[in-house]
């Protein structure tokens, strides 16, 4: 097998072959906008003939600060089209971290959309980077991409630019400390994207996939796994105008295949227990489980996958009821999602991972640390050598994450590296296995356990939406009840002394979660430790 195309490559065929396929569809006042090939060709063009006007050096790096929509994926095109560099941030990415992304990865120009830090705009992009307005921008800019749309150059080269040319630098949103940028290549970002769409078609032969972004496109997997893989599938990848009109959108695209993060599975989940509140999913008949998969929207979806973050064992089996079996993910930012699939339909641990995608090494440190080896791997972190020679040694990603293969060859996570605490005891404690076990309570949507310095593990929780429906008293002894029979089945210095249910529900906006939704642990501790009692089994916070 030759060389994959790369992401242009592919671009320059479509815009030949398939110039009246529908490629993008973006959701605006309840209408359904559509582009073809021939249409984002002309955009991509023209955004490419502005950015060249500028007179930039060549591969520099241009940021993207918006909300997901059609234009964003036109301008990705645009940036890689005129030999630059792409820089996404978070819609949601906090005032601090945004500002140390643009300084650290000297962003000079900007395209910008919605995005949560729109009142402080001046202070987010300083007065010297030049600000390009996307159709649902909201602050003040220098031009809009309406103006460049009817007015630019069009950039009628095509060109090929050499594969170990830098297509973009991905900010990880990390739980602690600055954001690091992982650099991809060109050669990178096509290996990766041609091998994950050739093994996991998401259509039936014959037809076009569909597939809808909800997820940030900054977050890795949903820019390879979901947009440019889309590219690469010539498929019709659809854009919700938002979480109001979300459900509706997911009925109508009825996408081929899906990814969402747990956090979402939850939140899915509790909406259509809202709508049919006597739903029990036990025993349905085959005709039962379509309706519901229909109301999702995933009845046509053949894989359907979750990752980001570890999914709570009821969440699988629900969902399972129901006819969806969702599919663990495992990769990340440092090797462009290029880890792990469960595609094995047995019965697993909680954990489990699946084996790796085609093309993937996998190997253990000693101590047990999650090591991977392939095109996808990143070179490194920009202007942090140090940083990026803790991680990488002969090729091989250290991941920081803890696991062991099973009898079936599958990898099974057993947590971070840095995760396990010690007690004032002096004993280490894994809070991951505790966490496992509170969340197959199925009154929990959101757990952190946390114990460095304390004499015992303390649980902080925030409860789903099942559990918010019982009355407190008897939820205290419910709670109770499970706590003192979870303790008896752990070591002594594992017993969990107390349960802190908080009210406020965890978000990157609280500062509680990532941008990608993964529990900040220090930042949680921080919030509630204060508050819980510790001569109570559960405190309500």
């Amino acid at each position: 097998m030759g060389l994959a195309p790369t992401p242009l490559e592919k671009f320059y065929q479509w815009e030949k072959v398939a110039q009246e396929d529908v490629f993008l569809r973006q959701s605006r006042n309840g209408q359904w906008l559509n582009y073809t090939w021939a249409e984002v060709s002309e955009m991509v063009r023209r955004v490419a003939g502005f950015i060249s006007s500028r007179k930039l050096h060549a591969g520099s790096n241009i940021g993207i600060v918006a909300s997901n929509c059609a234009e964003w994926l036109v301008v990705d095109l645009a940036i890689m089209l005129a030999g630059h560099v792409s820089v996404p941030l978070y819609a949601g990415q906090d005032l601090n971290s945004g500002r140390y992304i643009l300084d650290h990865a000297d962003v000079s120009l900007v395209f910008v959309g919605r995005f949560s830090q729109e009142s402080q705009a001046d202070s987010l992009f300083g007065a010297h980077r030049y600000r390009i307005a996307l159709t649902d921008c909201q602050v003040n800019c220098d031009v809009s991409i309406a103006d460049i749309l009817s007015d630019a150059p069009r950039f009628d080269k095509s060109p090929v630019y050499p594969r170990a040319q830098l297509f973009t630098l991905i900010y990880t949103s990390g739980t602690t400390g600055n954001p690091k940028g992982v650099m991809h290549t060109i050669g990178a970002i096509a290996d990766v994207v041609q091998r994950r769409t050739l093994y996991l078609p998401s259509a039936e032969p014959g037809e076009r996939e569909r597939f809808i972004s909800y997820l940030p496109l900054a977050h890795v997997a949903e820019r390879a796994g979901i947009a440019i893989r889309a590219l690469y599938s010539n498929a019709e990848l659809a854009f919700s105008a938002g979480l109001t009109t979300f459900a509706i959108e997911m009925r109508q695209i009825k996408p081929t295949g899906f990814f969402a993060v747990p956090r979402l599975w939850e939140k899915f989940r509790e909406n259509l227990l809202t709508t049919q509140p006597d739903l029990v999913v036990e025993h349905l008949t085959d005709a039962e489980k379509i309706h519901l998969q229909s109301l999702l929207g995933l009845e046509k979806a053949r894989y359907i996958t979750t990752g980001a973050a570890a999914t709570p064992p009821d969440l699988y089996q629900w969902y399972k009821a129901i006819g969806i079996r969702l599919i663990n993910a495992y990769g990340m930012t440092e090797n462009l999602i290029d880890g792990c699939l469960n595609i094995s339909e047995s019965e697993c641990d909680p954990g489990c991972v699946g084996t790796p995608l085609p093309g993937v090494k996998l190997r253990f440190t000693e101590d047990g640390e999650v090591c991977f080896k392939s095109t996808g791997v990143m070179q490194g972190y920009y202007k942090d050598e140090e940083k990026s020679s803790l991680v990488l040694h002969g090729g091989w990603y250290h991941t920081g994450d803890k696991g062991f293969l099973d009898e079936q060859g599958r990898l099974v996570l057993t947590g971070r590296v840095g995760d396990v605490f010690k007690t004032s005891k002096g004993k280490f404690v894994n809070p991951i296995d505790i966490e496992h076990k509170l969340l197959s309570w199925k009154l929990f949507e959101q757990v952190c356990v946390i114990g460095q310095g304390l004499a015992q593990p303390v649980a902080l929780t925030v409860l789903n939406h099942s559990a918010k429906m019982i009355e407190r008293s008897a939820l205290e002894e419910t709670l109770k009840h499970h706590l003192i029979h979870m303790n008896s089945q752990l070591a002594p210095h594992e017993r969990v002394s107390n349960i802190c249910v908080t009210s406020e529900d965890w978000s990157a906006d609280t500062g509680l979660l990532t941008p990608t939704l993964k529990v900040k642990r220090q930042a949680v501790a921080d919030r509630y430790l204060a508050a819980v009692d510790l001569n109570r089994l559960v405190t309500w916070r």
